[in-house]
């Protein structure tokens, strides 16, 4: 599945192209809108919270860093052979490392914006709105049909 982002100047333009997105029964579910706007336009689909914030990024990154921080750990105390650990322990000593690192990189990221929104941030704030677009490989076609209709209220645009 390929991601289209989209920075649109506008709500209007952004309600326009999903009318004509959602006859798309491929892409019905696949698309989403960010925006920073105070009142934001209920009947575009937003990112859920998850997606949203930067919970999985952080969560994984997290995990990765309890997987380095228990081999370390793990092989300072067998080199120093001050006690050594059966495999058992060593196997649980990793496991708790990954969960505890994934769930405080969760935690810490739940409360940060996703790091994918970093480069629009200031163009969020003053009243655009970014597309996402999910799309199957058998509806890229529909997809770019559809947006090249609407170049002109496109600011920005990333593609895979």
């Amino acid at each position: 599945m390929n991601q289209y982002i989209y920075l649109l100047k506008n709500e209007r333009a952004a309600s326009e192209i999903y009318k004509l997105l959602a006859k798309a029964p491929l892409l019905k579910n696949n698309v989403h809108f960010v925006s920073h706007a105070k009142q934001p336009n209920p009947k575009l689909p937003k990112y859920n919270f998850f997606i949203e914030s930067d919970a999985i990024h952080s969560g994984v990154l997290g995990a990765i860093a309890g997987f380095g921080i228990s081999g370390l750990l793990i092989t300072l105390l067998e080199l120093s052979n001050i006690l050594t650990l059966p495999a058992v322990v060593v196997i649980g000593i990793g496991l708790f490392s990954i969960l505890f690192g994934s769930w405080l990189g969760g935690f810490i990221g739940f409360q940060k914006e996703n790091y994918r929104y970093h480069e629009f941030k200031s163009e969020l704030d003053q009243g655009e709105v970014l597309l996402i677009i999910d799309c199957p490989a058998n509806a890229v076609k529909q997809t770019t049909f559809v947006m090249k209709q609407f170049e002109n209220n496109i600011h920005k645009q990333i593609q895979p």
